[in-house]
């Protein structure tokens, strides 16, 4: 019976509607398809019917790809939904269909960042953790295999691809041929082109050589065939990042340690791997906190003198303004008595000393109220002494008032029998007024 491959439109294992081809390889073609039902959106890789007639092994190595990657449930590992056979003879594996490109395709415009170098390690090193835990080595590793997948929280999600030629660490299934070796010469260590035995330390090489490409932007092998290249790879030395290269130190120590040529001296387990890289990347590009500045001494040089504080102008009290009062009733009562000069005298003489030790300390004050005390001790006549005195209570109520006003007095100003200051000034300029007309009408 001869096995004829689908095509698009035609609906394979009565489930999936194959819509167009994603792509062909060696041994077969993966179809973008959507399942009858559900909708679901999936990838389907079909084998190709000449590739199982060649090899007769081909068949089983397809059914342990859909095993082994059935398996395996970690996000950066794709993941396998169906597996079967129809009844034409064609075996499919139905996949998660991802959108994205493959890192071949992004090397191809020049070197990464080691910052995104890391990251893209990172996530394949995860994978390649679930892997080995369940004794699977990928055995070909390579960029084409890995799928960067943009999310919306995540533009390089990695997707780690093709566990077709995927071999159990501890089986003792032989389903190659005698010197059949699997996998990509350029990133294939010594002892796998040796066609001997297997370990994780073989996947971890050839994580190495391709963060090695990465970050350097060509490969570490190379040569006009598989067969050149195959041989640099046995006969040359361990892998060296060039000196030129812009990759940081740690990171040169990290790739070549990875991809040394004994296995012995390669990383022995993706965590292992996979702590070099959190150390490097903490060491490089985790900003830390900065420790608070040490606080100051104190310093030697003197403290400047705070300015003093301007003197507040005196008020005058309530008492100075008390004597003024009494002052000028007891000259009104001596004059309306018709006492003598002497007694008048005698009076204004009183009056102006308690007036003297009760007024506020103006200078200007001071020197009026002294010229007019020899005029009233020396006997000079009612009229000039009466003139002195109301002179002196109205410069002294007007020197008051205006100190109340000055920067620097009190909020409240004093005040007779408590009364405002305007009052007060009123009552002052009442009493004055009354001695004028008592004055006039006596003389």
């Amino acid at each position: 019976m001869n096995v004829r491959e689908p095509q698009p439109g035609e609906i394979l294992g009565q489930n999936y509607l194959i819509e167009r081809e994603l792509g062909r390889g060696g041994f077969g073609v993966v179809f973008k398809a959507k399942h009858v039902e559900i909708e679901r959106v999936v990838a389907i890789k079909v084998m190709l019917a000449t590739f199982a007639k060649k090899d007769p092994s081909a068949k089983e190595r397809f059914r342990r790809e859909a095993t082994i990657a059935a398996s395996l449930n970690y996000p950066n590992s794709l993941r396998v939904f169906d597996y079967g056979e129809t009844d034409e003879g064609v075996f499919y594996i139905v996949m998660e269909f991802v959108q994205g490109k493959d890192l071949t395709k992004l090397l191809a415009q020049g070197p990464l960042p080691p910052k995104r170098a890391w990251h893209i390690t990172r996530q394949v090193l995860w994978a390649l953790t679930e892997a080995h835990a369940r004794g699977i080595v990928h055995r070909d590793i390579k960029p084409d295999n890995i799928m960067l997948v943009p999310l919306a929280y995540d533009p390089d999600f990695v997707k780690v691809m093709d566990f077709g030629i995927a071999k159990m660490v501890d089986s003792d299934e032989h389903i190659t041929k005698a010197g059949m070796t699997l996998g990509t010469p350029r990133f294939m260590p010594i002892e796998q082109l040796k066609g001997h035995r297997l370990t994780p330390a073989t996947d971890l090489y050839a994580v190495g050589l391709v963060l090695y490409e990465m970050v350097v932007g060509a490969p570490a092998f190379s040569g006009p065939s598989a067969v050149d290249t195959a041989l640099a790879v046995m006969t040359g030395d361990s892998v060296k990042v060039p000196e030129d290269a812009p990759v940081p130190a740690a990171l040169r120590q990290i790739i070549e340690r990875a991809s040394a040529k004994k296995p012995e001296d390669r990383y022995q387990s993706a965590h292992a791997f996979l702590a070099a890289l959190d150390a490097f990347y903490a060491a490089l590009f985790v900003e830390r906190p900065k420790p608070p500045p040490p606080p100051r001494a104190p310093s030697a040089t003197a403290t400047p003198a705070t300015p003093a504080t301007p003197a507040t102008p005196a008020t005058p009290s309530p008492a100075s303004v008390s004597a003024m009062r009494r002052a000028l009733e007891a000259a009104a009562s001596t004059r309306a008595a018709g006492d003598d000069e002497g007694a008048l005298q005698r009076t204004i003489q009183i009056d102006l000393r308690e007036l003297e030790a009760a007024r506020p300390p103006e200078r200007a004050s001071e020197t009026r109220m002294t010229e007019v005390q020899p005029a009233a001790s020396e006997g000079v006549d009612r009229q000039a002494a009466t003139t002195a005195l109301d002179a002196r209570a109205l410069e002294t109520m007007t020197i008051a008032a205006a100190a109340a006003q000055l920067p620097g007095s009190t909020p409240q100003a004093p005040s007779i029998g408590g009364a405002p200051p305007v009052l007060v000034v009123l009552q002052v300029a009442t009493l004055v007024l009354l001695v004028v007309l008592l004055v006039a009408e006596w003389v």
